[in-house]
């Protein structure tokens, strides 16, 4: 489940964690560099945002995805997203932390929900 998920979110620029946040891409463009007469390339980077009423994001687009990469019904595809999405919950609140993909990790610290995003540089393009 998690290269689907890597996918979806190199492809889509956000990936929604039912009950728990949404994990999105960032891009910053290109800009020049006056004092080394450069011009600097675009980056990306991943931010979270935990659950609020304001930035819920629907669960369909990656259903979808889902469904069409391991062709099966949209109802298959839910169950195993949602399987998924309530176990990394679970093992939030339990005070687990919870590796997504090679893009980082997600912990519960004081209450609040981290991302915390790996060292290594990682191309965020499909």
């Amino acid at each position: 489940m998690n290269a689907l998920l890597n996918e979806f979110l190199l492809s889509h620029q956000e990936l929604p964690l039912h009950a728990v946040g949404v994990l999105r891409v960032a891009s910053q463009p290109a800009q020049y560099d006056v004092t080394e007469r450069a011009f600097v390339p675009p980056t990306a980077a991943l931010s979270f945002e935990q659950l609020t009423a304001d930035n819920a994001v629907s669960m369909q687009p990656l259903v979808r995805f889902v469904a069409q990469q391991l062709q099966s019904t949209e109802e298959e595809a839910f169950e195993k997203v949602m399987l998924w999405q309530n176990d990394t919950a679970q093992l939030l609140q339990q005070g687990d932390a919870v590796t997504i993909g090679a893009f980082g990790t997600l912990q519960q610290h004081d209450g609040q929900i981290v991302f915390l995003p790996q060292r290594c540089k990682q191309a965020l393009s499909p």
